[in-house]
């Protein structure tokens, strides 16, 4: 059974642990090196060492800060621009599935502005479980994977956004809907969910949400009344995770 625990996920730093039955893989490792070090052995009593790979998503900070700290003990793999980055980060192809233990991985290209960055699918024991975040589009067609479990970006709720750009001075506006367009919006997470294969899904999980631009309790009821799937909003209380639409 593959499972996901998330430890952080917001611009502030992203950090995640995919599980099966023989396979630990950590995705992203955008906190701190003590962060990261207490933060598994405090949720689940592992060492960097007991870990089998780390799979980041793309080059931005928040994602990969330590990076070539996880290197020193595991294999890290990643898209092309963050192989190039760093040191001792193996590159791996968009669509082209890999093994690591009982998990086939397949990554795959979405849009995230200028930056390359990877969704990725997993399969595990007859099971597909979706992850994916920082991203606008994802022009690969799904529907035909039968996903279990869905863990996808939504930042912003759109009718939040409007209100709060309509208060900036337009030199402001304009920045912030520069940031803003290589994020997962409300509408666009929900397009992309429908053309999505739900059949046997039993969660969606949305990732990088905006606490100050969303309301947890009215998204997840939007979701479950719309897609009748058990909806988690994954929500990261300690920093904001949108500090650029403060200015």
């Amino acid at each position: 059974m593959l499972k996901i625990t998330t430890f952080a996920s917001s611009s502030e730093g992203n950090m995640y642990l995919l599980e099966s039955k023989k396979s630990k893989i950590l995705i992203e490792c955008g906190l701190e090196k003590i962060a990261i070090r207490k933060k598994l052995m405090s949720a689940k009593s592992l060492l960097i060492t007991d870990l089998d790979c780390c799979l980041v998503t793309h080059a931005h900070q928040d994602h990969c800060k330590n990076i070539e700290y996880i290197a020193e003990y595991i294999d890290v793999y990643s898209n092309i621009e963050v192989a190039d980055k760093y040191e001792n980060v193996k590159y791996i192809e968009p669509m082209k599935p890999f093994e690591i233990k009982d998990v086939v991985v397949m990554p795959i290209l979405v849009e995230h502005g200028l930056a390359t960055n990877y969704a990725y699918i997993f399969k595990s024991e007859g099971e597909y479980l979706f992850f994916g975040t920082d991203f606008s589009i994802m022009k690969q067609n799904l529907s035909k994977i039968k996903f279990n479990e869905i863990y996808i970006e939504l930042n912003y709720d759109d009718e939040e956004m409007e209100k709060i750009l309509g208060n900036m001075s337009e030199e402001n506006r304009k920045k912030n809907v520069r940031q803003i367009s290589t994020h997962m919006s409300k509408e666009n997470c929900k397009e992309h969910l429908r053309h999505m294969n739900l059949e046997n899904c039993k969660a969606i999980h949305l990732l990088h949400l905006s606490k100050f631009l969303t309301n947890r309790k009215k998204i997840q009821e939007e979701f479950e009344n719309e897609f009748k799937i058990k909806t988690i909003v994954v929500l990261d209380h300690e920093k904001s995770q949108v500090g650029l639409l403060l200015v």
